[in-house]
């Protein structure tokens, strides 16, 4: 399968082991303030195996959580919110609309 793709928003972090807990939001934001470092996208069709790429790919970036934005191949994503390009579904659950692959957002709180 695909190895995820990283755009990079801003610095990354410390790496953390693979023992460490990677917060996951889906349709809501964290509630504590948070800078986005990185887009992460992997294009497989496992959603399970989608999710652990993206973590094992977040903590290599020293991120804190992710933020499931959508499909990645979708042809949209839903309400934007967050400083970034990325949005949040409109739909319960992972993904939005047709398609394949996860996109998220790597963040830090601060």
């Amino acid at each position: 399968m695909a190895q995820p793709e990283v755009t990079m928003f801003g610095e990354a972090g410390t790496p953390k082991p693979s023992t460490v807990h990677v917060d996951t939001f889906y349709t809501e934001p964290p509630d504590r303030e948070y800078d986005e470092i990185a887009q992460i996208s992997v294009g497989g069709t496992d959603d399970n195996w989608n999710m652990e790429q993206i973590k094992i790919k977040a903590r290599e970036l020293g991120a804190d959580g992710v933020i499931i934005i959508g499909r990645v191949g979708s042809y949209g994503y839903g309400t934007a919110t967050g400083t970034s390009t990325g949005s949040f579904g409109t739909t319960g659950g992972i993904g939005v609309g047709a398609g394949y692959g996860l996109v998220a957002i790597a963040i830090i709180y601060k």
